[in-house]
């Protein structure tokens, strides 16, 4: 490791974007690595011998300065289809599903604008990804999105850490490891979810989802933005 490295691993984001996928990447790569372990709902925790860990409960830890010892990485994934997770969670609805409602007190004290009096559970969905995913871009060191991952980011991650990752850990763990399936034939559009909300948070959306290389089907550019410069070092 050379002067300068982070000598541990932290992956964090809004919640359904691939943390527990990115835990098991690093264990299948040779880290001990934890997911939701070190940070949790209801506290941070030791890091025991863990070298990295991949919670979507690290950001007011990473934001409060707790995590300088980390190489931080941001993960993103399709805004709709954690919008359309979360809303089939039904972690926004006004009657929270008992198995689900844990994960309000933390959202709910992390980003209380998703849970404004009267929006719709889309709305209050579509505000917390983007909201929750400024402040991590705001925080973090890197931003990996969790469909593009490829050896090339792992070798990435390994060399700016000096932490041995083997990249070819990425053909041995499913990418759809924590998706769960559909089970509703309305669930929100493109349209129905940057038209839920209004400005300037529905611009500041519409922005965001440019930057990170996102788009509708009929709008997708005809090349996937530069993965090399995805993984990015900050001074």
């Amino acid at each position: 490791m050379v002067a300068g490295q982070k000598h541990k691993l932290l992956f964090t984001g809004c919640c359904r974007s691939g943390t527990r996928y990115a835990a098991q990447l690093m264990i299948a790569g040779g880290l001990r690595c934890g997911h939701e372990k070190a940070f949790t709902r209801q506290a941070v925790c030791d890091w025991g011998d863990m070298q990295a860990e991949s919670s979507s409960f690290a950001l007011r830890a990473v934001e409060s300065g707790m995590t300088t010892e980390c190489f931080v990485v941001q993960l993103v994934r399709n805004p709709l289809e954690v919008v359309r997770s979360v809303c089939g969670l039904g972690i926004f609805n006004d009657a929270v599903p008992q198995r689900h409602v844990e994960y309000v007190p933390w959202i709910a004290a992390n980003c209380p604008q998703s849970f404004r009096p009267g929006d719709s559970p889309l709305t209050r969905a579509t505000i917390y990804w983007a909201l929750v995913n400024q402040r991590a871009e705001n925080q973090t060191m890197s931003r990996l999105r969790v469909e593009d991952i490829t050896e090339l980011h792992l070798s990435d991650i390994s060399n700016i850490t000096g932490l041995a990752i083997d990249p070819t850990a990425i053909h041995r763990v499913r990418r759809d490891i924590n998706r769960r399936p559909s089970k509703s034939d309305n669930e929100p559009s493109w349209s129905d979810m940057i038209t839920s909300v209004k400005d300037p948070i529905r611009s500041h959306l519409e922005r965001m989802i440019e930057r990170y290389g996102y788009a509708p089907p009929t709008e997708r550019p005809p090349h996937a933005p530069e993965q090399e410069e995805v993984v990015r070092q900050v001074a």
